[in-house]
């Protein structure tokens, strides 16, 4: 479920891509394993304070060519998962803000913009309940770099109301 969150989290595409094109990114580390979920990968987060917001939403079920395609600005959540019925279930979920590559756009022989996820949910991963063996070199790499970011954006307020936590927080937030 984590891989799958991450390879989300880091996809980049290009403008006026259909959203459920990117769904199989959050899909395939279960794919290839024989699993996969019921619910969807994403959907809008937003204006009107709904917490399903049209128009961007990202699943399984087909899609009309005619959707809108994401474009900067649009929140989105990310949350793939897996349950076994009656047993378990593991839902990891974060909010990303659509924006421009900026790496990517850079390249003056691009014929179209590309875009990327920022991940704006700012809260470590509980570092015991990830088996790293199954993440991939990237999204381990992913995964460090967001709690880095989690840590520098969020540890001084921490530390300045409640020391306690901090040392916590710099704890879930040590490398892999």
């Amino acid at each position: 479920v984590l891989e799958g969150h991450c390879q989300f989290a880091m996809a980049r595409f290009p403008e006026k891509t259909q959203p459920n094109k990117l769904d199989a990114l959050a899909r395939s580390a279960l794919w290839r394993n024989g699993l996969d979920y019921n619910h969807g990968t994403s959907h809008g987060v937003g204006a009107f304070l709904n917490v399903h917001e049209s128009p961007p939403s990202i699943s399984s079920r087909i899609s009309s060519e005619n959707a809108p395609s994401l474009t900067p600005g649009m929140i989105l959540s990310n949350e793939p998962g897996y349950y076994e019925d009656g047993e378990f279930g593991i839902r990891i979920e974060n909010l990303v803000l659509v924006k421009e590559c900026e790496k990517l756009n850079q390249r003056s022989t691009m014929i179209k913009k590309f875009y990327e996820f920022e991940t704006i949910s700012l809260v470590p991963f509980q570092k015991g309940l990830i088996d790293i063996g199954l993440l991939s070199n990237t999204s381990r790499n992913w995964v460090n770099k967001y709690h880095k970011r989690c840590l520098e954006i969020v540890g001084p307020k921490v530390k300045e109301k409640n020391p306690d936590a901090f040392l916590w927080l710099q704890k879930q937030c040590e490398e892999m």
